[in-house]
């Protein structure tokens, strides 16, 4: 199983320069941005997180998504999701990582939660 935290914002210089400008201009920020970092660098905190994860996590931003992952996503962005292999699974939507207020102990505890609820489910449906 792969995780992955999609942004709500597209890559590239273009869409860094739109973000910022979302988020000065029109104070419209992306939550799970919030999360990761501080201004322009990852949150020392974010990265220390990431190293007690035991699954792949791997943030994207919404133009560097595979296809279907993209059309899964679509509309719902940010969020957290689980590519079981067979499909995608919504783990955290944009309400939750809102709610976090930017706070990495706060988004890691639901993480932690919710990957170990989910992995439950999975081992259940192996027996």
């Amino acid at each position: 199983m792969k995780i992955f935290g999609i942004y709500q914002a597209n890559g590239g210089l273009i869409g860094e320069i739109s973000y910022i400008f979302r988020k000065l201009v029109l104070n419209d920020n992306c939550s799970l941005c919030k999360v990761t970092h501080r201004g322009l660098t990852r949150r020392p905190e974010w990265k220390d997180y990431l190293n007690t994860l035991n699954v792949h996590f791997e943030l994207l931003h919404i133009n560097e998504q595979p296809s279907e992952m993209a059309i899964y996503t679509k509309g719902h962005t940010p969020c957290i999701i689980a590519d079981t292999g067979s499909n995608y699974v919504t783990i955290m939507d944009s309400e939750i990582i809102d709610g976090c207020n930017g706070s990495v102990k706060k988004f890691s505890t639901i993480l932690d939660k919710s990957l170990k609820d989910l992995q439950n489910i999975y081992d259940k449906d192996k027996l």
